[in-house]
This record gives structure tokens, C-alpha cells and sequence, in this order.
């Protein structure tokens, strides 16, 4: 929640030093949501707030969700239209809307 609207986003963070954007993926699903994931292709490339973000498709592969630092919710794809979800651009790739 964000002045006093609620949202959901996908899991995310800065590219540390030395780190390709992948490898980011992989900390940030086990630093934010407790799990090992193993990556499948690019989904959506996305310039925000002066950052560049890269987001996959993963599988979980390990570890238990919800033991990270961030309280994740899950959903069903065809629920995804229903919220605001961020970003919205990805959830339409992840619907075929």
C-alpha cells in the first residue's frame, strides 16, 4: 500500500555491482520470497523511475514461500484483470492482454 492505495507488484530490486540482471532475479525471489527458482525466458523489459527492470518467467524449484522478507500473495492469472497489479504491462503479457 502506497498513499493510501493498495496494490500488488511483482518481486523485484536494484542490480548490485558485478550483478546481471538474472542474477538479480534469483536473490530477489529468495531474499523477497523464500524460494529457489530457476529462470525461464525475458518477459517484459521496463524503464522505471530512471531504472532499467527485467522480469522472467520462473518455476519455484525450492525453499518455502512466504519465509523471505516480503508477505507474497498468490493468484490466479485470470484474477490478475481484476487488481491493480504493477506492472501493468507485464500482468497484460502474462494474461495475452
Amino acid at each position: 500500500m502506497r498513499d493510501g492505495h493498495t496494490y500488488f507488484d511483482f518481486p523485484g530490486g536494484d542490480i548490485r555491482a558485478g550483478e546481471q540482471p538474472a542474477d538479480t532475479a534469483l536473490r530477489e525471489a529468495h531474499e523477497e520470497l523464500g524460494v529457489q527458482v530457476v529462470l525461464g525466458p525475458r518477459l517484459l523489459i521496463e524503464e522505471f523511475r530512471g531504472q532499467t527492470a527485467h522480469y522472467y518467467s520462473a518455476v519455484v524449484v525450492g525453499g518455502e514461500l512466504g519465509s523471505g522478507t516480503d508477505e507474497p500473495t498468490w493468484m490466479k492469472l485470470t484474477e490478475l484483470p481484476h487488481y491493480d497489479v504493477r506492472p501493468r504491462a507485464l500482468a497484460a503479457i502474462l494474461t495475452g492482454g
